[in-house]
């Protein structure tokens, strides 16, 4: 429903930190809402109702971000070290995955559209091995990200046509293809990733399985 006066200007305020704020006011705000991205029907999130009548949804998480770089750089370290825990784990012998980890894949990965299946509301006590084991059945997995403290996680496909099987997957939360700025940024998530190993050296084999971050 329609955001109340006290609740519309604090959430203003918190736009005022979005990367593209002016871009997302437009000609003007009339009044903010609570729904969701068509992109994302689960994901609630404030959408924007301009005075022309245009509607413009933002993420609230861009604008805390902005505000607390600290966290975000704190959230990132726990993420790292979940990581690296989860990619000692023995990785699962079942479906046609089976056999492959993931690791080192960051090092050699390169944008191949609609390979990431995006997976919310995922069950409590998975892990990164019993995460590949279920999504194998679907195809060739290349990289599990789980993000630490939420319901939430990314499976990266060798092709497309797996990703879009592993659709049909029951049991793992609600799932979707991840696709439009939010692929594009975790995409270049990858390539960052990537780049840091590249220029650090040092580290043999590139340890994959676990997650750097949600988008």
């Amino acid at each position: 429903g329609t955001l109340s006066d006290d609740d519309a200007s604090f959430v203003k305020d918190l736009l005022k930190h979005h990367a593209t704020a002016a871009a997302k006011e437009g000609p003007g705000i009339a009044a903010i809402k609570v729904g969701s991205n068509p992109k994302f029907p689960d994901t609630k999130c404030f959408v924007l109702v301009r005075v022309d009548g245009t509607e413009e949804d933002f993420s609230y998480l861009k604008c805390v971000a902005n505000i607390f770089p600290d966290l975000e750089s704190s959230r990132v370290s726990t993420r790292k070290r979940k990581a690296d825990a989860a990619a000692d784990e023995p990785n699962a012998k079942r479906g046609p995955a089976a056999g492959s980890s993931g690791d080192g894949d960051t090092e050699s990965a390169g944008f191949k559209k609609g390979t990431i299946v995006l997976v919310r509301d995922l069950p409590e006590d998975q892990t990164v091995a019993s995460m590949k084991s279920a999504f194998g059945v679907a195809g060739l997995v290349r990289y599990v990200e789980m993000v630490p403290d939420q319901p939430l996680a990314y499976v990266r496909y060798e092709t497309a046509e797996h990703a879009q099987k592993a659709l049909e997957i029951g049991g793992m939360g609600t799932l979707s293809i991840l696709d439009g700025d939010d692929e594009k940024e975790y995409w270049d998530k990858i390539d960052s990733t990537r780049d840091c190993k590249g220029r650090g050296g040092g580290r043999g084999g590139g340890r994959g399985g676990g997650g750097g971050g949600g988008g």
